[in-house]
């Protein structure tokens, strides 16, 4: 093994060769995702369990060894089975480009592309909306009140809950009953119209 990991580290970068795909008819029936052929003793197809695939994956070797072309193949494999996936690129954009490349027009429909250097409509999400995440308002700010406490729960003593709980809220002309899942942190509020929905937040 020590001797395989010393050759490719004297091999260096080097340009990308032809790529040895697994046949499409061969990459499905086996439970599976099949990312190769082994190229030690018999040729024996090397795939990973679609439960294993749920957990991370560390890829690593030397550039052009082809690490975003398997990257490629098991999103597309998930696109071909008609599994979500969700791919991200921190890099060099090269793999989110490669995919767009070779992605079927039918799942355009079901493309979502977010693009953190767009200015002009910058991806956000409003976690205050409640056609968002269902439920009423209270039950939203219930539910991101919960969401604090596990993150920040070394410091999260008596008084932030119901802080967190009031400043999520809608304000005190909201008609909506108190949160049945948070009781205690959201004071019962009546009185006018609904408070305007807050400004999407980045």
């Amino acid at each position: 093994m020590n001797d395989i990991n010393h050759r490719a580290a004297r091999a260096g970068s080097r340009p990308a060769g032809r790529l040895n795909l697994v046949p499409l008819d061969e990459r499905y029936g086996l439970g599976g995702k099949v990312i190769g052929v082994a190229n030690a003793g018999p040729q024996v197809r090397v795939g990973i369990s679609l439960a294993d695939c749920r957990y991370h994956l560390h890829v690593l070797g030397p550039t052009g060894t082809g690490k975003t072309t398997l990257l490629m193949r098991m999103v597309l494999d998930d696109v071909d089975a008609g599994r979500g996936v969700a791919a991200f690129d921190p890099a060099k954009g090269d793999l989110i480009r490669d995919l767009l490349a070779r992605l079927p027009k039918s799942c355009g429909d079901r493309l979502v592309l977010i693009d953190p250097d767009e200015r002009k409509a910058p991806p956000a999400i409003n976690l205050l909306d409640p056609a968002v995440h269902g439920g009423s308002a209270h039950d939203v700010a219930a539910n991101l009140t919960a969401v604090m406490a596990k993150v920040w729960h070394r410091w999260w003593g008596t008084a932030p809950p119901t802080s967190a709980t009031t400043a999520c809220s809608p304000s005190p002309t909201s008609k909506a009953p108190p949160s049945p899942n948070y009781p205690g942190c959201c004071p019962t509020r009546h009185g006018g119209p609904p408070a305007s929905t807050p400004s999407p937040a980045r």
